[in-house]
C-alpha cells in the first residue's frame, strides 16, 4: 500500500513538470477553443472537422498534458502560459 501511495505522489509530481513539446497547429487551435469553453461539437464546427476528430484532439491533448479531463487541461495550459483565461464579469 505504501508503494502505491508513493507511486501516485511521484506521478503527480511528474505531471506538474510536463510541458508538451511543440503541439501540432490543429492541437494548438483545439486547446485555444477548449479554453474558451467550447464543446466538442462547437470545436468541430469552428475547425470544420468531425466531432469525432475534435474529441480525438482533446483526448490527445489530455494524454500529452497528463490530465484526466478538459478542465484540468485548461488549468494546466494556463499555468504553463499556453492559453489566457478570459474571465467574465
Amino acid at each position: 500500500m505504501v508503494n502505491d501511495s508513493h507511486e501516485v505522489t511521484a506521478s503527480l509530481k511528474e505531471a506538474e513538470n510536463v510541458v508538451p513539446a511543440d503541439l501540432p497547429p490543429r492541437e494548438e487551435e483545439t486547446l485555444a477553443l477548449v479554453a474558451k469553453g467550447l464543446s466538442n461539437s462547437e470545436i468541430a464546427n469552428a475547425m470544420v472537422i468531425t466531432e469525432r476528430t475534435a474529441k480525438a484532439h482533446v483526448g490527445s491533448l489530455c494524454r500529452k498534458f497528463l490530465v484526466r479531463d478538459r478542465t484540468q487541461l485548461v488549468i494546466r495550459a494556463a499555468e504553463l502560459g499556453l492559453v489566457e483565461l478570459e474571465l467574465s464579469e
